[in-house]
């Protein structure tokens, strides 16, 4: 059977946005349990926590750029002055809201007690994934469904992050090396990025108007609140546990995160190669059976590990790690819930024109997060922050699936039922 060239387009992306998560979850993955051995769950739970306060300043960089910017680019591909305004303009505001970012975390490490007890150059070494944030230009080839040339770039730089720790990281003192690699593996690769997006798609540098720059911050709040929704029961668990558990405890829980992280980060190139084509075609059809083949690839997973849980852990990072094991067989429920939910999310709420019942799921998962904390205040430890988590993702499927129903006409759902 021949396939059509929108579909062919749709699976090079798909592929080509598979080899960036791969390599941004997997390559990790492979240096991490290296790391816990040289380092110690102490050190290797410091920096976990340090990258998890930097998630929120890469939020805030963002500012649902992510969203809004394929978007736009994908509406607006054939007019290249429009397109050079949009970029311009999104470039400009995540490099303004990246050094306000910076200025909010200097006035944080100088006042807060928690931030004070962590290494300052350990801290500071991390936001170079935020200056990274800030230089990507991703949404750019997602918008042109020409994520390959993205991917190549992102593939070498994750190589040589992976080279560079297993060279230069020999022991605990060299602690300060992970972050440092990191941050400087992604800036280059972001810029050099940037600098072949703008020779591919021959993007003329402009000077946006205010008026242009007020739309795109305009039309990126409702994205950069519901990002900043769905983080708090996501991100906010490592730091919650940093400011009431150890750096033990949360080397810990970060281990066994990690492996949920690594294969929900495989589901993201569909779904970020899913949302342009969606927006274009309205393919109905197709997103119903790849919600099916996501949810029936989440269970399947999710039993596979429950059982296995002890021997992954092992394999990873060595003995002494039972307790992420018994973290990671409630953790993995996750998966049943996410894969479905992440499809049903930007794809076909957003793409489709109910982008409010997308943003609402995630503030009343956060809603919920938050309940669940202060139900748990004086008992937060990893397995509760897990269960409330569990619990939160579960209303925010709820909340989609209703929308999705909402707006079915019979006409519609009888395509879906196909």
């Amino acid at each position: 059977m021949k396939v059509s060239k929108d579909i062919r387009n749709l699976l090079d992306n798909t592929i080509s946005f598979s080899v960036i998560q791969a390599l941004r979850y997997i390559i990790p993955m492979a240096t991490i349990p290296y790391l816990i051995r040289v380092l110690g769950a102490d050190i290797f739970g410091a920096i976990a926590f340090a990258q998890a306060i930097m998630i929120y300043f890469s939020l805030l960089s963002d500012y649902g750029f992510n969203f809004t910017g394929p978007r736009d680019i994908s509406i607006n591909r054939d007019n290249l002055k429009k397109v050079s305004e949009v970029f311009s303009s999104i470039m400009v505001i995540k490099v303004a809201l990246t050094i306000v970012g910076l200025c909010i975390l200097l006035v944080c490490l100088a006042t807060i007690p928690r931030l004070q007890e962590e290494n300052t150059l350990l801290v500071l070494s991390c936001y170079g994934v935020v200056v990274s944030r800030a230089l990507s230009v991703g949404w750019l080839f997602q918008g042109f469904e020409k994520i390959r040339y993205y991917a190549i770039i992102a593939a070498v730089f994750q190589f040589g992050y992976a080279v560079a720790v297993f060279i230069l990281v020999k022991n605990v003192d060299d602690f300060l090396l992970v972050p440092i690699i990191n941050s400087a593996s992604l800036i280059i690769a972001e810029a050099l990025s940037l600098i072949v997006a703008i020779k591919v798609f021959n993007l003329q540098i402009v000077v946006p108007s205010i008026s242009r720059i007020r739309i795109q911050i305009k039309e990126g709040f409702h994205f950069f609140l519901s990002q900043l929704s769905l983080s708090s029961y996501t991100v906010m668990n490592s730091v919650l546990l940093g400011f009431f558990t150890t750096n033990r405890v949360i080397g810990y829980y970060s281990a066994a995160e990690k492996c949920i992280r690594a294969l929900e980060g495989l589901l993201q190139p569909v779904v970020n190669s899913l949302y342009p084509y969606m927006v274009r075609t309205q393919n109905l059809s197709l997103l119903n059976k790849i919600i099916c083949v996501t949810s029936l690839a989440g269970i399947l997973s999710t039993v596979s590990v429950y059982f296995y849980s002890n021997l992954l852990v092992e394999v990873l990072f060595g003995k002494g790690f039972d307790y992420s094991a018994d973290l990671l067989r409630v953790f993995v429920l996750e998966w049943v819930i996410v894969f479905p939910s992440a499809i049903i999310g930007t794809p076909y709420l957003v793409a489709f024109g109910y982008p409010e019942y997308f943003s609402k799921s995630n503030m009343l998962g956060t809603g919920a997060y938050f309940v669940g904390v202060i139900v748990i205040y004086s008992h937060i430890d990893p397995m509760n922050i897990i269960i409330i988590t569990l619990i939160s993702h579960g209303i925010v499927l709820v909340w989609r699936l209703f929308g999705v129903f909402q707006h079915l006409s019979p006409l519609k759902f009888r395509r879906i039922s196909r």
